[in-house]
C-alpha cells in the first residue's frame, strides 16, 4: 500500500514535470499533414474512464488523477501509460467512436525514461462521461 503511494506521488511529480527533469511539452491534437502515414508509428489505448485507479487492458493505460480545473466546467485527467517514451511525439484524444475531440487545451506529455512510461495529462470538460481513447503518435526521425 505504501508503494503505491509513492508510486501515484512520483507520478504526479512526473506529470507537472517536476520529476521529469522539465522534459514535459505540450501536444498538438490536430492532424498530421504532410507526413507520409507509412512512417508515422502510432499506438491507441482502449476507451478510459475518468475515474481514479480505472485502468486500461490495451498499453496498460492508467489513470492516475482527476483534478477539477479552477473554472469547475473541466478536468484535469493524468494518465500513465507504460510505453517507451522515445515512441511518443505527440498524443491525440479521441472520443469512444474514435473522433478527435476538440479540446481547449493540448494534451501535455511528460517523459519517464527512467521507469519506461509516458505520462499525460488531458482536460475534458466535466459533462464528458463517455470515455475518451487516448493516440500516441510516434513521428518519423528527421
Amino acid at each position: 500500500m505504501v508503494f503505491r503511494k509513492i508510486a501515484t506521488l512520483i507520478c504526479g511529480l512526473m506529470l507537472l514535470g517536476i520529476a521529469s527533469n522539465g522534459n514535459s511539452q505540450d501536444t498538438s491534437n490536430a492532424s498530421l499533414p504532410g507526413l507520409d502515414d507509412t512512417n508515422v508509428k502510432v499506438l491507441e489505448t482502449d476507451i478510459l474512464q475518468n475515474v481514479a485507479g480505472f485502468k486500461g487492458g490495451l498499453l496498460e493505460a492508467e489513470v492516475i488523477e482527476i483534478i477539477d480545473t479552477d473554472d469547475g466546467q473541466s478536468q484535469e485527467i493524468n494518465i500513465v501509460v507504460p510505453v517507451d517514451p522515445a515512441e511518443v511525439d505527440r498524443v491525440q484524444v479521441l472520443s469512444p467512436s474514435g473522433q478527435p475531440i476538440k479540446m481547449n487545451r493540448p494534451p501535455k506529455i511528460s517523459m519517464d525514461h527512467e521507469n519506461n512510461e509516458v505520462g499525460i495529462i488531458v482536460t475534458l470538460p466535466k459533462n464528458k462521461k463517455l470515455g475518451f481513447r487516448l493516440k500516441l503518435i510516434d513521428l518519423p526521425d528527421e
